[in-house]
């Protein structure tokens, strides 16, 4: 690991003095810009949201969220129960700008996150929801923050842009993306289609019961199977190398120490398993 001794900081000069004065004019000038907000800083604020709507298994849910994690799980009640916080940091008034929508009808509830276009008003939420098992996650979104879903769903769709996908327990399919984060499933069955840029990619799968595609740019791929084992297995890196402590019967003669294609057993469900920078584990 790099020491760093000493760190040299340019000094604050004349000019820069005027340019944070002229940046600062121009915020006051604007009709939408709050000093302070672009200061930082300030005291927060909270707000708490809850609402229970009737569901029964089998049904639908989806939430979309800008800023803040997510986090669900399954209960034996016949409904979903949505608790919410709203933080507000700098002006306690920001809490009223931010709305949440939420529309149920037979068979599914959906929850909406509504900003105000055009502005930063550095206001996050942070769900936490419980919904019946079996229940279909059509789709559970945040932009900035983490997403976590716990118990037996039916399928799954899960995306975040920076943050991680977090999903244990699943019985159903599961497509899960994330831009700048991790993806972690563990007591999973599939199908499983998971991407993901900037992040590693780790599933722990009880039995085989579909395809599984797993891609990331930068990042490793651990692929942990547990069960009686048969399937037909494609890796690739470009910048690592590939592991696996499973018997795997070679297709060709061409492989090489970043490419292997071949069969587990009788074969079966197909493994598909791809990064550019970074490594491939296929564990038992």
């Amino acid at each position: 690991m790099r020491q760093i001794n000493s760190l040299k900081t340019k000094p604050f000069t004349a000019a820069g003095a005027v340019l944070a004065a002229i940046v600062m004019l121009s915020c006051l000038i604007a009709a939408d810009c709050d000093p302070s907000e672009w200061m930082g800083g300030g005291p927060e604020f909270k707000e708490e949201f809850h609402k229970t709507f009737p569901l029964e298994a089998g049904g639908r849910f989806s939430l979309k969220n800008t800023n803040g994690d997510i986090r669900i799980e399954t209960w034996a009640k016949a409904e979903a129960d949505i608790s919410a916080v709203k933080i507000a940091r700098g002006h306690k008034e920001n809490l009223e700008k931010v709305t949440i929508e939420t529309n149920a009808q037979a068979g599914s509830v959906a929850v909406d996150t509504i900003y105000p276009k055009f502005r930063n008003l550095r206001v996050s939420v942070k769900y936490d929801i419980k919904v019946p098992e079996g229940v279909k996650i059509e789709l559970v979104r945040s932009t900035n923050g983490d997403v976590e879903l716990i118990g037996r769903y039916g399928d799954v769709k899960a995306s975040s842009t920076n943050g991680d996908i977090k999903l244990t327990g699943s019985a159903g399919a599961a497509e899960m993306s994330t831009t700048n984060g991790g993806i972690h499933a563990a007591d999973i069955t599939g199908p499983i289609d998971a991407h993901t840029t900037n992040g590693r990619i780790t599933l722990t799968v009880s039995a085989l019961k579909g395809d599984i595609v797993a891609r990331t740019t930068n990042g490793s791929i651990t692929a942990r199977l547990g069960g009686e084992i048969n399937a037909r297995l494609k890796v690739h890196t470009t910048n690592g190398s590939i592991n696996t402590s499973l018997p795997v019967t070679i297709n060709n003669l061409s492989q090489s120490r970043r490419r292997l294609e071949g069969t587990i057993g009788s074969g079966g469900p197909l493994i598909d398993l791809s990064t550019t920078n970074g490594s491939v584990s296929i564990e038992r």
